[in-house]
């Protein structure tokens, strides 16, 4: 499993901007990145055997939301004063 997840603190600011990637596909279309709001989770599966799926699904996590992540953390912090 891939995933991104943030701790409580983090999840009522960031959960909507997660949730918006759901659905979407990673690894060259061989997972789709899936929303867990109940634990604040954004995650895709996929059989521990394919190991090279796996590394290009982290890396088309990070790449897709980082920029968008980031400056959703520097929105809450500024709005946190």
């Amino acid at each position: 499993m891939v995933q991104l997840e943030f701790s409580e603190k983090w999840r009522e600011c960031l959960a909507d901007c997660l949730a918006s990637f759901d659905g979407r596909e990673v690894a060259d279309r061989k997972g789709k990145l899936s929303w867990d709001p109940t634990h604040g989770k954004l995650n895709a599966e996929f059989p521990i055997e394919q190991s090279g799926t796996i590394a290009q699904a982290m890396r088309d996590l990070i790449l897709m939301t980082k920029d968008v992540v980031s400056a959703k953390i520097n929105e809450c912090l500024d709005a946190a004063g």
